[in-house]
């Protein structure tokens, strides 16, 4: 409940893990959480994304199957983007 809480506090849009499974439940749910960064981008709002989804352990960000960002920006191209690297989140 505690997290649930600050989740929504800031906004957060949960997306599911694909790596095991990716029916069409899930499928659903990561439409539904594209559609939400696509409006707040198209309000004028600010979206942090981390495109692969995961902390890295070795330093190299692994994209794999990911997409998100590409649909994202192909739905919103005019919103800014501003890279960022962040270092020392781990575990």
């Amino acid at each position: 409940p505690l997290v649930h809480t600050v989740m929504r506090w800031i906004r957060a849009l949960p997306m599911p893990d694909m790596a095991f499974d990716s029916g069409p439940y899930k499928q659903r749910r990561v439409a539904a959480a594209i559609d939400g960064a696509v409006a707040a981008l198209n309000s004028g709002e600010s979206i942090l994304i981390y495109p692969s989804g995961r902390l890295s352990t070795d330093g190299s960000e692994k994209i794999g199957g990911a997409s998100g960002v590409y649909t994202l920006l192909k739905a919103a191209p005019d919103a800014p983007v501003v890279l960022v690297r962040t270092r020392g989140l781990y575990g």
